[in-house]
């Protein structure tokens, strides 16, 4: 007889093969069942194992139970027997929730011999009825045909040349991918140590590694399902053992987790395990996995899982990258010309994604300080390359540096200028001076009226000069250090008046000071004579 015991009720439903019920629940009794089936092996697009899929199809004809009156001279009574065996048969297993819709499906020889077909996770798909032939009429007995999917063979076979029993996967999957993919982060680049001022940067990669499931139900040997028997749970448990926390080692185990492989996977190598010849990539000795994402994608309804984990591969020491851009200002009628370091420091994260903390911030912070003390190298190197020769003072004209806690930024801007300063301390000096009557040119005349005189006043050249005058004025900005103690600017004034003055006299100095923005000036006045 065949029988199917539900998992949902654990009742035992009979599909023919006997005249009465004995034994069963619930079902159709009748001739032997014709059936068929299909072995359908599933594996990976290389062709590694993952599990069995059965077809089976049983078609048989199903009679009125002796128990059922089915007198035919009683109109529409056998009819009405037939019907209800359509019904037992379209409502086959669907008695009560929940609706797992599996259960063990045996077909065993008449006796109850040995040699039974049995699959412990059959399921249900389809109930077909067919039309009714013009033999039976629909009054004499019932076809039907039942379709069953299997993934569990607990059959076992006590003829000669039988092989052991079947091996069952570790996980029940319908289907199971895994994949790898490296590219060039294209304008990220990283300065060992942060040393910006020449090291040649390294480039950096993006590591994707996606591994996705679809499982199956796994029931166990009684009624319902295994532990973490879903098909979810299946799917997220083989995803689960497939994940990578340091793509640097290498993967040792088939798709299936087999071991014995004859090649290892190296991630950092996208290829053999220390083979670099085939694809030109090597980025084991001198980089390191960073920044580690983990996003999942859990279905319950359709039974599966995918997961899809990234890193950015950097420089083995240096856990941030750095994008620089420095800038030339050279301008023939400026003071001086200017040159600009900026950027942005971006921290990669050291942590895993087990923890709930992020160091990306942290990194960045500890290359601030190297970044910027080597800002004036990297702008010389540009300035000299530029042809330029006055030659870059060493002195931060600006600086602003902002941080970005939360994406573990640090963007930066330094500013150095060629205009040397003087005044310890100054970021910034500026000297004017105004000369009046340097050439001795200006006159001295009287202005005379003259009454009824139509041509105006009477000029007269008195034939001397007015004194020669100098003005000067000395701007000077102290950098925020050193705004404690006003500066004296009389040095710097001193170094641009003229000595050509036979007779000269200081008539005027003042001073002004703001120890709060740094701005001091001095103003000076000179009177004197030329030569005679």
């Amino acid at each position: 007889m065949i029988t199917f015991i539900s998992k949902d009720s654990s009742k035992t439903l009979l599909i023919g093969g006997q005249g009465t019920m004995a034994g069963a629940n619930a079902g159709l009794v009748g001739p032997f069942p014709r059936y068929s089936i299909n072995r359908e092996e599933i594996a990976t697009g290389d062709g590694t194992y993952v599990g069995t899929k059965f077809n089976v199809t049983i078609t048989g004809t199903a009679a009125i139970k002796t128990t059922d009156s089915q007198d035919m001279l009683t109109a529409g009574q056998r009819q009405m027997r037939v019907q209800g065996e359509a019904i037992i048969a379209m409502q086959f297993n669907r008695d009560e929730f929940p609706m797992f819709g599996g259960g063990k499906l045996t077909i065993a020889g008449y006796g109850g011999s040995n040699n039974k077909i049995e699959f412990n996770d059959a399921r249900i798909i389809s109930v077909e009825l067919p039309e009714q032939n013009e033999e039976t009429a629909g009054v004499q007995n019932l076809e039907y045909s039942f379709t069953f999917e299997a993934y569990k063979d607990n059959s076992s076979s006590a003829n000669t040349g039988a092989t052991d029993a079947p091996q069952q996967p570790e996980y029940k999957l319908a289907s199971a991918e895994e994949s790898w993919d490296l590219s060039l982060n294209d304008g990220q680049m990283v300065f060992q140590n942060s040393e910006i001022d020449g090291n040649t940067p390294y480039k950096t990669w993006t590591l994707t590694h996606t591994v996705s499931a679809t499982g199956l139900k796994k029931f166990s040997t009684g009624a319902g399902l295994d532990t973490d028997g879903e098909a979810w749970r299946q799917a997220t448990k083989y995803v689960g053992s497939r994940l990578v926390d340091d793509p640097k080692n290498a993967i040792v185990t088939d798709i299936m987790n087999n071991s014995g492989i004859v090649t290892e996977f190296g991630p950092f190598y996208m290829d053999k395990e220390g083979d670099s010849s085939n694809l030109k990539y090597n980025l084991s000795s001198d980089y390191k996995a960073y920044n580690h994402v983990r996003q999942v994608q859990n279905d319950q309804a359709a039974g599966s899982c995918s997961v899809t984990d990234t890193w950015v591969i950097s420089e083995l020491n240096q856990p941030v990258s750095h994008d620089i851009e420095i800038s030339l200002e050279a301008d023939p009628e400026a003071k001086g010309n200017t040159i600009t370091v900026s950027g942005t420091i971006q921290g990669l994260s050291s942590n895993g994604i087990d923890t709930n903390t992020d160091d990306k911030y942290t990194n960045a912070l500890s290359a601030l300080s190297t970044v910027l003390g080597k800002a004036y190298d990297a702008a010389n190197a540009v300035y000299t390359s530029s042809g330029l020769t006055k030659g870059l003072v060493n002195r931060q004209k600006q600086k602003s540096v902002g941080h970005g806690k939360s994406s573990g930024t640090i963007t930066f801007s330094v500013t150095f200028d060629d205009i040397p300063v003087t005044t310890d301390g100054a970021v910034k000096e500026e000297v004017n001076l105004t000369y009046d009557n340097w050439d001795l040119e200006n006159k001295v005349v009287a202005i005379i009226g003259v009454i009824d005189n139509a041509g105006g006043p009477v000029i007269q050249d008195m034939g001397t000069t007015t004194e020669k005058k100098l003005n000067v004025s000395v701007d000077i900005t102290m950098d925020q250090d050193n705004r404690t103690t006003r500066p004296d600017g009389t040095p710097l004034a001193l170094l641009y008046i003229s000595t050509d003055i036979v007779d000269t006299f200081r008539q005027t100095k003042t001073e002004s000071w703001n120890p709060f923005t740094g701005v001091y000036n001095l103003s000076l006045s000179f009177v004197g004579t030329g030569s005679t």
